[in-house]
């Protein structure tokens, strides 16, 4: 194993947003009501919105955060990760305030249940990838563990 990639997880606000977009831009054009600019100019944002994607590729020598628009990778910088002492896998509860917004009709809490992939050197860390699925924690945690031979500590057991 030579490399790793984590996906991060992408706000659900900007698919929705980059859909509702490509759909507008759909019925301008069959409708004709709007000029040709408008129309590309929504076309191109909402394709973005749909297709972008964050990641970090973690490799022995270097890692690079990258930045890919539907799987592709168009553009990447260099990853400041020094070398982690541990890996750590552990679940994470998060709850966030909606006392205004979008969610603010459903509830006033919004409640996140997780696991995190994070790595700790000295007194600084840095999170791999947040995600709901356990078994795809535990399976990520271990790559890079054995990639850059430090421990990993399993917090999920």
């Amino acid at each position: 194993m030579e490399e790793v990639l984590f996906v991060q997880k992408k706000p659900l606000v900007a698919t929705i947003l980059g859909y509702f977009l490509l759909l507008v831009t759909v019925y301008y054009l069959f409708n004709h009501n709007a000029p040709w600019a408008q129309l590309v100019f929504m076309s191109v944002l909402g394709l973005f919105l749909v297709g972008y994607s964050n990641a970090f590729l973690v490799k022995k020598a270097e890692s690079r955060r990258l930045l890919r628009f539907f799987g592709t990778p168009i553009w990447g910088a260099t990853l400041d990760l020094t070398a982690p002492d541990y890996i750590v896998v552990f679940p994470v509860r998060s709850w966030k305030n909606s006392d205004w917004g979008p969610v603010a009709a459903v509830g006033n809490k919004t409640k996140n249940d997780g696991y995190v992939v994070r790595a700790f050197s000295g007194k600084g860390h840095f999170t791999f990838v947040r995600t709901s699925n356990l078994s795809f924690a535990r399976s990520q945690g271990t790559a890079v563990s054995q990639l850059l031979e430090v421990d990993l500590i399993d917090k999920t057991l």
